[in-house]
């Protein structure tokens, strides 16, 4: 009798994105850094709000990662340990440069629904009709 084999379907991975689709760096997304990287994603993108294009979700990832360095190396300083001063500059300065293109886009997004004028305005019709 001959066993026949049965097709075993390749393991499914995952996707590790954060909620706004932003694609987490193929790593344990248990770490903490890992963690925190998913939580200042999600942050930048409702920032922005609604879909984000490819080259935002870039940016934010960018922004993101160096986010995470200056942050690792400011809690090298609170340990004592002597760091390269110029690295934390570089980093934050690009950080500051890409969080304020992000801040730029986040203000010039249309909101995406009725704002709160459209929504409590009374129509030129209805008026007359109360003076009468």
């Amino acid at each position: 009798m001959l066993a026949t084999a049965t097709k075993t379907r390749p393991y499914a991975r995952r996707p590790r994105q954060t909620a706004a689709g932003i694609e987490m760096p193929r790593i344990d997304c248990r770490t903490i850094a890992a963690r925190r990287f998913r939580v200042l994603a999600d942050a930048y993108a409702a920032e922005l709000g609604g879909d984000l294009t490819e080259a935002e979700r870039s940016l934010i990832s960018q922004a993101v990662s160096l986010q995470l360095e200056a942050e690792r190396l400011q809690s090298a300083i609170v340990r004592g340990e002597i760091i390269d001063t110029d690295q934390l500059i570089r980093i934050s300065s690009t950080s500051k440069r890409l969080l304020g293109i992000i801040a730029g886009k986040a203000g010039k997004r249309e909101p995406a629904g009725p704002s709160i004028d459209d929504i409590f305005s009374v129509p030129d019709d209805a008026e007359e009709a109360h003076a009468e």
